[in-house]
């Protein structure tokens, strides 16, 4: 897909920004936004290749799921809108949320590997593959970062499309649309697309943190952390991870790489959806 190899670097940061936190080697300790990070980051072609890391599982996380969730989410409103006397914003969010849910079965493990691979550049494709199937551990650590995926991505799968269709459709029957924005046209739906990408991608952001942490678990940590008062880290299911991740920086922490998140999601479903309508 388009949006997977446009805009990993962004992807990067956001993963790197988490892992950051959870490692304990922040300068200020606190939650938040990573500006010291991200400026801290040097603009060498060495540097700027890192953030590439993670691109092929990238591929494979995305594109797999995508073809489920389009699918499952054609089929699906398709079914509602003729059979149901529901709203077609409701057929919308219903159909998205079915079909992101299936395609979250293929992405968690793709994501337990890219974000192995974007936190230390220094472990191989295989050897994150390795670290995460190799044995029970690692497997039933993937299942609960799925439990909590499904909580991150059926809402951000359903709002996102929904948002997308809902608007499209709105401007859709306007003889003059507000600042002549036709949902028909490609930057219409490239502007809509980005619209609902952010907004899903935001509200979806603290079950990404603990995605991203129950799966960054499966490795070792380095350095004091608030974690460590708590113990067997390595077996930490989703609702001790939120705790964790709470004791650390209040609610503020829960939207760690957040803004990395947003601009990365938003262009990425603009450019998604607009391939979409082009082609369905």
């Amino acid at each position: 897909p388009l949006d997977a190899l446009n805009v990993p670097p962004l992807d990067a940061l956001n993963v790197a920004a988490i892992a950051e936190q959870y490692s304990g080697k922040r300068s200020d300790g606190a939650g938040g936004d990573h500006p010291n990070f991200v400026s801290a980051v040097p603009l060498s072609p060495l540097t700027l290749a890192s953030l590439y890391d993670g691109l092929v599982p990238n591929l494979i996380k995305e594109g797999p799921p995508l073809a489920l969730y389009l699918g499952i989410y054609e089929a699906l409103k398709s079914l509602l809108l003729r059979n149901t006397d529901l709203a077609p914003v409701v057929c919308y969010l219903a159909a998205g949320a079915v079909g992101e849910c299936v395609g979250s079965v293929v992405r968690v493990p793709a994501e337990a590997i890219k974000s192995t691979r974007q936190a230390d550049g220094s472990v191989t494709v295989a050897g994150a593959v390795a670290e995460h199937f190799r044995d029970g551990r690692g497997r039933d650590n993937l299942v609960r970062a799925w439990s909590v995926a499904i909580v991150r991505d059926v809402p951000f799968g359903a709002v996102q499309i929904a948002l997308f269709e809902a608007l499209k459709s709105y401007l859709g029957g306007l003889e003059h649309p507000p600042l002549g924005l036709d949902g028909g046209s490609f930057v219409g739906e490239a502007v809509l697309g980005s619209l609902g990408g952010g907004i899903g991608a935001f509200i979806s952001a603290p079950a990404d943190v603990v995605v991203t942490r129950l799966i960054e678990q499966r490795g070792e940590t380095d350095g004091p952390t608030a974690m460590e008062t708590i113990d067997d880290l390595d077996d930490l299911g989703p609702v001790d991870m939120a705790r964790a991740i709470y004791a650390e920086g209040g609610v503020a922490a829960f939207f760690e790489g957040s803004g990395e998140r947003v601009l990365y999601w938003a262009p990425a479903i603009g450019l998604f959806l607009t391939a979409y309508c082009r082609f369905r």
